[in-house]
């Protein structure tokens, strides 16, 4: 399934009452492959559709189809294979002919059909041919670069790419990769030098010496490489530059004027205000080109300064300038002086002013500022160290032996390469080898192109070492558009989406002239409410987009609209009559509530002693929406007043429909007459919604099943309702279903079945979970659809209903019990039998819900067997003593280090290491280890003393797995304690270990079920000597890798045996684990390799799996995580562990203590820098007032608190609260909990 599997083909027919006229139309041949016509058949249209390949091979590709006339008239769905023995499609379904020419379908006589594609399967079978001496993974970054412009060169890639491409004399990637090694970090000048060298990069020697600024600087450089032997071509470059640097930096490419004024005289302030932005003229000062920009940044404004040399690199300008700002009474002010650094990539400054934040955008209007209706700014600018740099080099001004054409631009001439351009462009493929004048001139003019804009074009499509900057991407945005340079267009459009030099406007105007939906949605998405858009938009009043992005528009307002609800505070109240015998049944439920948009329900069960509350949310018949809030729970008294809970947030989804609240409230108040009037219980949740979103409206479920369709055979008859089905599709699922049609049954044969005992809606779920992949399985569905899939044996919708419900939290383990049992699911029962961790905790779950009394023999004897593992988990021999006699203590003492006998206690094995540390300490190390062969776990502590102290050293927690075996505590005694008298006798020391276990396990054979064939295995995989026995279909279901290994064109299919290779074989059996079982839940010290084997095997589902863990781990270091994020590309990772760093200290002392980040990708590095600069801009306002008007002082009293509205200062929320001292009485307080929406 490729990105563009969806996508639509518009036919827009100019003079469409002529084709009428004529009863054809067309051929139209699209952009994206196919041809269309229509032709005129009985008085009505067909269109036609013809697909195919730019190959002679053999292909296919298998699409669903309908066609859409001017938005009002559609056709049904169809499915059709393509083939090169079937390229042709005609549809079954027709518009009238006339319609072609009605001025409601074709306005402006131009009719508009749209065929509406969704590649749902294609193959290309193609050549092989076969490369020597390449490593495949370098050869595939390379085609990377080639064939995705947008796939990024790395300092890790970079050299191995360039190595390639000078092999294959790839031009076009060579200029890339010299441009990122050109400005990359991560090589030195030296390193760079040798790179250039070797593959001849002149534009990166003379770019990495004319950085040296001195002979010593270049002497030191070299001093670490004593083994570097240039060519005899670099050695005369080096030696011509040493020859320049006897000055340090030239005298006549230094600026005299290093100190000047840039004066700027707003005239038209009070418009200026209106506006929101201006923009001086161009100052020529000191050698170089100023232009300031003034916008309003909220309340106040916001300077940034270009300084640029046009034409000229290597060039940079660095010094401090201060902002000083006129009164009308000619008096002023200035701010502090800020350092800058411009150079040929970096032209565009923010000035750090600290008290600019004083200057208020309504000073532009104030009679105090603003004199005849201008304000006068100055910026002072001093230049301390300036380098007017070269001027930029042409290679287009003389013929090479790569150029053999002239282009002819007013009077100037450039020398290039036809069959290069006419590669990157069709129109100059058609100027230079098509049927025009210019075919084979030798100079061929072009029009209408300014001259240095055409070559900052040509110096992109050839070279790329000008890369496209904020500069200049309009002119050559407009120019690949008119030469139809989708290369170009592609790296124009990835500068703009990661460009901040553009607002959304700016960028939305350029999408529309040039119809870049990809930009055009990515600013659309960027939006986050209708008042950000009404704000944006205020700046440009005389804007006036085409009717498509007024469209687009419109759409993206209108699923902003929802985001936030009117009814955004709202409270839930529940009266729970009969409080006593919900008492006795141990839980209870109530109606559904309408409010907020959303459908609330609230359940009560007993857990113990006390009551826990299941708060569900709900959106029925739409998908993909969200609901973000806060929650607390009230409880009404009998004399009026409440008990209220603390705010906890939820987040609810059309995948997660239910949370559990951690309040803790005794399951007593039910019949205690403190709650209780007249045998009536009443709770409250106040509801706040921060954020929400209301999705799409879903279809009927059962529409794709109501109508005959070329994919169904059968009719399915449930009551009087009909279902359409394909009897093959049903067969395959189901043995059951197979026997029906194809057995030799009465009902082989038969148009219509009728199928008795099921549930029509239930049974449409089965089907739409069974058709449609896309389709979850909900808390909701999950156990009818269960009961289903058992009783027609279908072995994927069980798989998959059985994942749904270990993973779910809000079917509670009872209930989950009750299915395993009468469906026989014994990993299921297992599973939650296995989550109980006490015995009393078991009793009293199973105690409070009468259905556990008609368990059946097997459950009753499965909770048996562990109840008596729980009660024998915690062991009389849980505590005990290592004693370690350790003899020739002077010579322990002098050899640094010693290590203990195995000591076998409570069925593990414990060693211990002592050794000198640093500050002549005892580093103590203590392991721990048990059966290899299968997973395990010790968690407990110990305390130590020596033999002769009075007391134990503090105990300290330890926590031992299969992949942690080694722990060692605090040093606390020294060296020295090894030398006598103290407590050494006998040249022997006697030390004491006292280890308390907690918990713990020792778990399955870590092969488990894969550990011998069983009548769900099929294919063995060999790892190394181990083999591991499993289904080959429910691995290609997971893994588009294990599919194309099992059932495509390779060697192993057909194979009872498969050797996998690079994967270690346990940490391959605990994803097995988890995808068959989740036996094995992921955990901190597994998730860095399941990751990777998700990753490796393409496994979605594993994927995000693991990303879900990531976000709720706090045992994995958010360095850790970036890497993980940035090996893996999850960028959802990415965002998290950069929105929980909530200071620059913190980012600070992440990136000093962790040297992994050197290797972080551009990508992650961006991320950074932009997480850094919201962290500056956080800080700016450090000191407010949070003033409170507290209106009905005496309403307020006789309430007894409080509640202030939500203050937005500092970057962060702020509410006030206050109360009586009886109504704060609660445990946990009363106060509610203001955070930042998420």
């Amino acid at each position: 399934m490729t990105d563009d599997s969806k996508f639509v083909l518009r036919w827009e027919i100019d003079n469409a009452k002529a084709f009428q006229a004529a009863e054809k139309a067309g051929p139209k041949v699209f952009y994206e492959g196919g041809t269309a016509m229509a032709e005129k058949s009985g008085g009505k249209m067909k269109p036609t559709l013809r697909c195919g390949v730019d190959h002679s091979r053999p292909w296919k590709c298998a699409v669903n189809l309908s066609v859409r006339m001017k938005g009002y008239l559609k056709t049904a769905d169809e499915n059709i294979i393509f083939g090169e023995d079937n390229d042709l499609w005609r549809s079954t379904q027709s518009f009238y002919w006339s319609l072609l020419g009605h001025p409601d379908y074709a306005p402006n006589n131009t009719a508009v059909i749209e065929f509406n594609v969704h590649i749902v399967y294609s193959e290309r079978f193609v050549d092989t041919l076969e490369l020597k001496d390449i490593v495949y993974e370098q050869f595939l970054d390379l085609l990377n670069v080639v064939y995705f412009q947008t796939a990024g060169i790395t300092d890790l890639t970079g050299p191995n790419i360039l190595k390639l491409a000078d092999r294959f004399q790839m031009q076009h990637v060579l200029g890339p990769v010299q441009y990122h090694i050109k400005h990359s970090k991560g090589f030195d000048t030296v390193q760079k030098l040798v790179m250039a060298d070797q593959y001849r990069l002149d534009v990166l020697r003379d770019h990495c010496l004319n950085s040296f600024n001195s002979f010593d600087e270049w002497s030191d450089k070299m001093k670490s490489y004593p083994e570097v032997n240039f060519s005899g071509d670099m050695k005369i470059a080096i030696y011509d530059r040493l020859m320049k640097l006897k000055p340090q930096i030239l005298v006549s490419r230094m600026t005299v004027n290093s100190k000047f004024v840039l004066r700027w005289e707003i005239n038209n302030a009070t418009a200026v205000h209106a506006v929101g932005k201006t923009e001086s003229g161009v100052f020529n000062e000191g050698g170089f080109e100023w232009d300031i920009k003034m916008e309003r940044n909220e309340k106040f404004a916001k300077f940034n300064i270009e300084c640029g040399l046009n034409r000229k690199r290597y060039w940079k300008c660095e010094g401090s300038a201060h902002l000083r700002i006129f009164r009308s009474d000619e008096t002023f002010w200035d701010t502090s002086v800020e350092k800058f650094l411009f150079g040929d990539n970096n032209v565009f400054w923010t000035p750090p002013f600290e008290d600019i934040s004083n200057f208020h955008w309504r000073y532009l209007t104030h009679k105090n500022i603003a004199t005849a209706d201008k304000v006068t700014v100055e910026f002072h600018i001093h230049v301390t160290n300036s380098d007017l740099g070269e001027s930029e080099p042409c290679i287009f001004d003389a013929p090479s032996s790569k150029s053999n054409v002239i282009l002819k631009i007013d009077d100037r001439k450039l020398h290039v390469y036809k069959e290069y351009l006419a590669f990157h462009s069709p129109v100059f493929d058609t100027l230079f080898f098509g049927d025009f004048a210019e075919r084979g001139k030798d100079e061929v003019e072009i029009k209408d192109v300014v001259y240095e804009e055409f070559l900052d074009l040509l110096n992109v499509v050839f070279l790329q070492t000008q890369g496209i900057t904020d500069r200049t991407v309009p002119h050559i945005l407009k120019l690949a558009d008119r030469f139809q340079m989708k290369h170009i267009l592609g790296l124009v459009l990835y500068h703009l989406t990661q460009s901040k030099g553009f607002d959304i406007v700016q960028k939305l105007i350029m999408a529309d002239n040039y119809r870049l939906d990809i930009l055009r949605d990515h600013c659309l998405d960027s939006l986050k409410s209708f008042a950000e858009w009404s704000e944006k938009i205020k700046s440009y009043p005389g804007v006036n987009f085409s009717d498509g992005m007024k469209l687009a528009i419109y759409d993206r307002i209108v699923k902003l609209k929802p985001q936030m609800t009117d009814n955004s505070k709202f409270v839930l109240r529940w009266e729970i009559e009969n409080a006593a015998a919900v008492h006795e049944t141990g839980k209870a439920e109530s109606g559904v509530f309408n409010e907020g948009g959303f459908e609330w329900k609230i359940r009560m069960e007993r857990i113990g002693s006390s009551s826990k509350f299941i708060l569900g949310c709900g959106l029925s018949q739409h998908s993909h929406w969200k609901c973000e809030g806060s929650k607390l729970l009230r409880i009404s008294r009998a004399d009026g007043t409440f008990w209220n809970s603390c705010d906890e947030e939820f987040s609810f989804d059309d995948n997660n429909t239910h949370c559990t609240s951690q309040f803790s409230f005794g399951w007593n108040a039910l019949i205690s007459r403190v709650y209780v009037v007249e045998d009536k219980f009443i709770l409250q949740f106040p509801i706040h919604i921060i954020s929400s979103d209301s999705g799409e409206p879903v279809r009927n479920p059962s529409e794709r099943f109501s109508t005959p369709s070329n994919r169904s055979d059968v009719i399915l008859k449930i009551g009087s309702k009909k279902l359409h089905v394909s009897k093959e599709y049903l067969s395959v699922h189901s043995p059951v279903f197979e026997a029906i049609f194809f057995g030799n049954f009465a009902e082989k044969g038969k148009e219509e079945v009728e199928i008795q005992d099921v549930i029509y809606e239930e049974f449409v779920d089965l089907l739409n979970v069974l058709y449609v992949v896309s389709m979850e399985i909900t808390d909701h569905t999950v156990l009818h659809i269960l009961k289903l899939a058992d009783r027609f044996q279908m072995k994927t919708i069980i798989d998959h209903s059985l994942k749904h419900l270990n993973q779910s939290k809000g079917i509670n383990i009872v209930q989950k019990l009750i299915v395993a049992d009468q469906l026989g699911l014994t990993d299921l029962r297992d599973r939650c039998l296995k989550s109980f961790s006490s015995c009393a905790e078991m009793m009293e779950t199973l105690q409070s819900s009468p259905e556990s009394i008609n368990f059946s023999g097997e459950m009753k004897i499965a909770i048996y067997d562990r109840n008596l593992q729980l009660k024998i988990q915690m062991t009389d021999n849980s505590k005990f003593v290592l004693r370690w006699v350790i003899d020739n203590a002077s010579v322990v003492h002098a050899a640094g280090k010693v290590e203990s006998r195995v000591f076998n206690e409570v069925g593990f094995e414990w060693k211990l290491k002592m050794e000198r540390c640093e500050g002549e300490k005892v580093k103590i190390t203590l392991g721990c280890g048990s059966d290899k062969s299968r997973d395990w776990m010790c968690e407990g502590n110990v305390a130590h003393r020596i033999d002769g102290t009075f007391s134990d050293v503090d105990a300290e927690n330890f926590v031992f797995n299969d992949d942690t075996v080694l722990w060692s505590p605090q040093p606390y005694f020294g060296w020295a304690v090894f030398i006598p008298p103290y407590f050494v006798a006998n040249d022997k020391i006697t030390w004491e270990f006292t280890i308390n276990i907690i918990n713990s396990e020792r778990g399955v054979p870590v092969a488990g079920i894969f550990a011998a064939p069983n009548n769900k295995s099929n294919v063995i995989l060999k790892i190394g000597d181990e083999k591991l026995h499993v289904s080959k279909e429910y691995l290609a279901f997971h893994s588009p890798v294990f599919d194309a290994l099992f059932f495509g064109d390779f060697v192993e299919k057909g194979k009872e045996e498969v050797e996998i290779k690079d994967v270690v074989y346990k940490e391959f059996v605990n994803l097995l684990h988890v995808i068959y079982l989740e036996d094995v839940e992921i955990k901190d010290h597994t998730v860095p390799y399941i990751l990777k084997l998700a990753d490796q095997f393409q496994m979605e589902r594993v994927l995000n799996m693991s990303k879900k863990y990531l976000i709720k781990s706090n045992g994995i270091e958010t360095v850790q995580k970036l890497i993980m994020a940035d090996n893996y590309r999850l960028a959802e990772i990415r965002d998290h562990c950069l929105k929980s760093i909530s200071s620059i200290a913190e980012l600070n002392d992440m990136l000093k203590s962790s040297p992994e980040v050197a290797t972080f990708s551009d990508e992650i590095k961006l991320a950074i820098y932009e997480r850094n600069l919201q962290l500056i801009h956080m800080a700016d306002n450090s000191k407010f007032v949070l003033r409170w008007e507290i209106d009905n002082p005496t309403v307020v009293h006789a309430a007894g608190k409080a509640l202030s509205k939500v203050f937005n200062e500092g970057g962060f929320e702020w509410c006030g609260f206050f109360c009586t001292m009886a109504e704060c009485s609660s445990p946990k307080g009363s106060i509610p909990a203001i955070t930042r929406p998420k």
